[in-house]
């Protein structure tokens, strides 16, 4: 049956697929010859975009609050927040709150989202019809929403540190309340372009893996059936989270 091949789609496979499919894309770009799929690929981002955006502001929001006022109220004067730790901030949110925030949210919007629909459509069988249609499913199903999680992904994270840092002042308002620009002036002293450039690659990287882990588990295992759809998914985010602390772990030895 049809339905059987989907189940030797390792990850191998899928990577070359994605690439193929990337390529295909150029192509029609540069030929202006535009196809369904590369509007597929558009309507992804857009939607993912606007699904994620207000919730990514919220959580930075929340983490740059939460951290800068636990930070706060754990030293013995504000005058040395302001002299050790604020100068500092910077670089900490830059390199691990923020991205780690952002992969909490990838984690959430973007496994959940892309491994239940491709085993949804497996058990639906629309995967077959694509293929009958002429269309490989990796390049329709999977590299649209792969490519959403791959741009949106470094996006927030770029929107991110502006939510983490007014989160950040505003924790700051219960105390001193400082100016925003001098605060902004302190709060972004650490970001070199080393840690800037480290912090997108830790998101992109994350972005990336996250989309062939929910590939894989989408299109990978047994038939699938209405019913087991959440166990793939439940599956989907648990290996993403260790992903997650798996990446962080790693970059944190070789490259901080």
């Amino acid at each position: 049956m049809l339905c059987e091949r989907y189940n030797r789609y390792s990850v191998t496979a899928l990577l070359w697929q994605f690439f193929v499919g990337l390529a295909m894309i150029v192509r029609n770009l540069v030929m202006r010859r535009p196809t369904i799929i590369e509007s597929e690929c558009v309507g992804r981002v857009l939607a993912f975009a606007r699904g994620t955006l207000p919730s990514a502001l919220l959580m930075t929001f929340l983490y740059g609050f939460g951290f800068a006022y636990f930070v706060m109220t754990r030293l013995p004067s504000v005058q040395v927040f302001r002299n050790l730790a604020l100068p500092h901030m910077g670089g900490v949110f830059f390199l691990y709150v923020i991205p780690a925030a952002i992969a909490n949210l990838v984690v959430i919007r973007g496994v959940v989202t892309l491994t239940s629909d491709i085993a949804s459509m497996r058990a639906s069988q629309e995967l077959d019809a694509l293929e009958v249609a002429r269309f490989h499913p990796a390049h329709f199903v999977f590299l649209p929403r792969a490519l959403a999680l791959m741009i949106g992904a470094p996006a927030l994270f770029v929107l991110g540190v502006f939510g983490a840092f007014f989160g950040a002042w505003c924790a700051c308002q219960f105390t001193f309340r400082p100016p925003i620009g001098p605060f902004w002036e302190q709060f972004i002293s650490s970001i070199s372009s080393w840690k800037g450039s480290l912090a997108l690659f830790k998101v992109s990287l994350t972005a990336a893996i996250m989309a062939f882990i929910a590939g894989y588990f989408g299109f990978e295992g047994s038939i699938m059936r209405a019913e087991t759809v959440g166990k793939t998914t439940t599956d989907a985010v648990v290996t993403a989270t260790l992903a997650i602390t798996t990446i962080n772990i790693l970059i944190g030895l070789f490259l901080d």
